[in-house]
């Protein structure tokens, strides 16, 4: 194992200056899982930042928020291969992956942790590439197939590069908590019969992500990651349905459950969670950097199986959740 594990933060949205606050903080009330393959959060050392939005390209951290003032780097230009974001004015000094590559083989690299937003699709495939070419591990937290698309696997293992994707399960998320909702139902001998799940937030991701193209691909990749927690097929559909721009950093997501027990009995299910969106990334993009490096060291190369279905909506090989929890403490968590 080495000293530490380099990283480079792709997006500088909320959830990315969210992470950064951790980073800077070193230890936090809340902090999940203090080691992860033998690093703590003190072993990992953000060496670059990078955004495409001309408000924030070319500044330090410290002026885009008060609570990164400890870290002294400037957000670099990053590239950008999609269509326009709405309400996004993009620098016009983008760079290209040869560029991006280049840069991280000088800074060395260990993982690049992609979170940008939600339709950046060419643009994450872009990232991935770069990675391959610097040898960099690779976290794509974005809907885009990158760590589901076979090919790419095969490339990032052929290269001795791991892989880790795709679209970032939150802690307390309203897919984790769907998800557990169906499991907790399926255990108890109870048979769910079908369910929705409708989220609201605020945010520039959010904004992007109720685009038709963005918002269909969503919706597909959650019924899969529903779908996951049973061995029988039920009618489900989630997705974000709308941006409510007030909300900023926060989320609304409303799960709705239709079951059957005995004797034909229903039931039916309603719930509401409220929740800081941001946050709910920060402990499991912490436990995927420093699991991402702990498989490298150990030959463990390609996507693995365990970091994916953990903390991804979309991993190579679904599982039911529970399951990829126990996976993942027996490989990467201590004793």
């Amino acid at each position: 194992m080495g000293g530490g594990v380099r990283h480079a933060l792709l997006g500088v949205g909320m959830a990315g200056q969210t992470l950064l606050e951790a980073l800077n903080l070193g230890s936090f009330k809340g902090l999940w899982h203090p080691k992860v393959g033998g690093y703590g959060v003190e072993s990992l050392k953000v060496v670059a930042v990078y955004d495409v939005d001309e408000g924030k390209v070319g500044r330090r951290l410290g002026e885009l928020s008060e609570s990164l003032k400890g870290l002294d780097l400037e957000v670099r230009a990053g590239l950008h291969l999609d269509e326009p974001i709405p309400s996004l004015k993009l620098a016009g000094n983008l760079r290209t992956p040869e560029e991006i590559a280049d840069e991280w083989r000088s800074l060395q690299v260990d993982v690049a942790v992609n979170l940008i937003t939600s339709g950046g699709f060419k643009s994450s495939q872009a990232y991935a590439e770069a990675a391959l070419k610097a040898g960099v591990c690779f976290l794509n937290a974005t809907p885009s197939r990158v760590a589901s698309n076979p090919g790419v696997v095969k490339a990032f293992a052929d290269a001795k590069l791991a892989l880790a994707g795709d679209d970032l399960m939150s802690q307390l998320g309203g897919t984790a908590l769907h998800r557990n909702l169906i499991s907790f139902l399926d255990k108890r001998g109870l048979r769910v019969v079908k369910s929705y799940e409708l989220d609201v937030g605020g945010g520039l991701d959010t904004l992007a992500t109720i685009r038709g193209d963005v918002k269909e691909a969503k919706r597909r990749l959650i019924g899969e990651a529903l779908k996951a927690e049973l061995k029988y097929p039920f009618p489900t559909i989630a997705g974000t349905t709308d941006y409510v721009d007030f909300l900023g950093k926060r989320r609304v997501s409303y799960i709705y459950l239709e079951g059957e027990g005995p004797l034909k009995s229903q039931f039916r299910l309603d719930v509401t969670l409220r929740s800081d969106d941001p946050a709910n990334a920060v402990n499991i993009l912490l436990d995927v950097v420093r699991a991402l490096q702990a498989a490298r060291e150990n030959g463990e190369y390609g996507a693995p199986p365990e970091i994916c279905a953990y903390g991804f909506k979309l991993p190579p090989k679904p599982m039911p959740l529970q399951e990829a929890e126990e996976a993942f403490a027996r490989k990467y968590l201590p004793g």
